[in-house]
């Protein structure tokens, strides 16, 4: 079996291979269940990446003729599943390499699912796995992978299915009973549609992983928040918001930055370059439903033909990735802050300068691997400064990472010991809300609930709230970290909190996206 790296023409795109040990068979649902969670995703991403300001884009992945339905490669493997699950990570992509899938090639990211899982007698299942990781750089590539145990579930009617997993027995999984907490992480649910929302979330989560894309947990709780932090449990309130009014999956906005000029999510041809600039979709599956829609729903496999304004064929989605392509000189990035630092205003500052012949276009923040900032960069050269209230006084390494327009990127660490002295050193506020309703109809209560938000010194807090993103706060300083309205007109609100406390520290959040939209009935 022979697999081609490098076409005459690279396309960038994201390919899907099923794994099959030599000792087990493909369950017989696998392909058609796989093949609608992808087209799930990628209208998912499609709607996030709008919601956050930057055009109705996703990735590229590769189809059959009808240039729609994702190719689900089925690969027989001469290893066996114990070999696999022995270290699933390592062992499954040798045996696939060994199978003829390049993985690793430039141009590609590689979403592998190994036929490995195995239930024993008290409910416990072997060879679960979610990892990814990727270049995230021009047109490298990456790698994602996602367990077996699950594939027999991934269709709508278990998306939304409320009942208890706990004694049911899954043929397809293992012939034992499931055990709550046993079976499946305590932290999932205890519903077939919290384990499948779970899993559904994990593997747009692990994916983007192989776009080189880092953890972020800000603004985040378990199964209401990010696709990259805890958040990604919540993935079955973007299909069914009415049945699952108090979660929520989005989309991060610094991930979305940084999507915007990835490879792998090329502008379809002749789409604007920001959402702005666009005529706003219709309210779509990920949107808002009517309450007298019922339980009904489409198969997955349904969904994305019935959406207007987001059937752009994958084919389609080429231009703007072809012309970018000839760039593979990643931006030069020096950072100037290392060693001891004093706080200033309760913050971190640390200094860097960037420069890129072809256009500047994003910088990021990571601490310990996790996302902490992010900013949109222009022209060619830069000098600026990341200023962060994440710190502690020990000494930690930070990541920047500048982004160009042609989706190449260079990452700088340094380490940093911030001064701290008992009493006389104060730490800025970290802000964190949730949007209780991310899309909303016009004229429907949003609440906004800034009590995720910390001070380090505990000192007293203000609350004011930015809900168009011009940096004109819409509500005076309150003690309240709660606020409830409403908007008349449809359209992208970019929310801001902007928290401070009694030492006039100060710090506004990264952008939370609230989509109203008018529904017709």
């Amino acid at each position: 079996m022979a697999w081609a790296a490098d076409p005459p023409t690279p396309l960038d795109m994201v390919h899907f291979a099923y794994v099959i040990p030599s000792n087990r068979s493909a369950q017989a649902s696998a392909v058609t269940n796989l093949r609608s969670t992808i087209r799930l995703i990628n209208d998912w991403y499609r709607g996030q990446m709008y919601r956050n300001g930057f055009g109705s884009r996703t990735f590229l992945y590769e189809t059959e003729a009808d240039g729609v339905t994702p190719v689900v490669h089925v690969v027989p493997v001469i290893e066996t599943d114990a070999y696999l699950r022995a270290d699933i990570w390592g062992h499954t992509i040798d045996a696939a390499a060994n199978a003829g899938i390049p993985v690793w090639a430039d141009h590609n990211v590689w979403v592998l699912i190994p036929e490995i899982h195995l239930e024993l007698s008290d409910g416990t299942i072997q060879g679960g796995v979610a990892l990814g990781t990727g270049s995230g750089s021009g047109s490298g590539g990456g790698v994602a992978m996602i367990g077996s145990e699950r594939l027999s579930l991934m269709t709508a009617a278990s998306l939304i299915d409320n009942s208890t997993y706990a004694g049911r027995i899954i043929p397809a999984i293992g012939p034992y009973p499931l055990r709550q907490n046993v079976s499946f992480p305590s932290f999932e649910g205890t519903t077939i549609s919290s384990i499948v929302s779970s899993i559904t979330g994990a593997f747009g989560h692990e994916m983007t992983h192989g776009f080189g894309m880092p953890h972020d947990f800000r603004n985040d709780v378990n199964f209401h928040g990010n696709l990259m932090g805890n958040g990604l449990r919540g993935f079955r309130s973007t299909v069914r918001p009415d049945l699952y009014p108090t979660e929520d999956c989005r989309l991060a906005y610094a991930q979305a930055l940084a999507l915007s000029t990835n490879r792998f999510f090329p502008a379809a041809a002749g789409l604007a370059a920001t959402a702005s600039e666009e005529e706003p979709p219709p309210a779509h599956f990920w949107a808002v439903r009517s309450d007298t829609r019922g339980d009904e729903v489409p198969p997955l496999e349904a969904v994305a033909p019935t959406l207007d304004c987001f059937t752009t064929t994958p084919a389609s989605l080429l231009p703007v990735q072809l012309a970018l392509g000839g760039d593979e000189t990643p931006p030069q990035v020096t950072v100037l802050t290392s060693g001891r630092v004093i706080p200033l205003n309760g913050k971190v500052v640390l200094a860097f300068t960037a420069s890129d012949a072809l256009g500047l276009a994003s910088a990021m923040l990571e601490k310990d691997g996790e996302r902490i900032a992010e900013m949109v960069l222009t022209g060619t050269s830069v000098s600026t400064s990341f200023a962060t209230p994440y710190w502690e006084p020990v000494t930690t390494t930070y990541t920047v990472t500048v982004y160009d327009l042609s989706g190449n990127r260079t990452e700088v660490s340094t380490s940093v010991t911030p001064s701290y002295h008992v009493g006389r050193t104060q730490r800025a506020p970290r802000p964190g809300f949730l949007l209780h309703r991310s899309v909303a109809s016009t004229n429907q209560s949003v609440t906004f609930d800034g009590s995720l938000t910390s001070d380090p010194d505990a000192n007293s807090l203000t609350y004011e709230w930015d809900f168009n993103g011009d940096g004109v706060y819409d509500t005076p300083p309150s003690p309240s970290s709660s606020y409830t309205r409403s908007f008349a007109t449809q359209g992208i609100y970019p929310v801001h909190l902007r928290v401070t406390d009694s030492t006039s520290a100060q710090t506004v959040s990264t952008s939370v996206p609230l989509l109203v939209v008018t529904v017709t009935k």
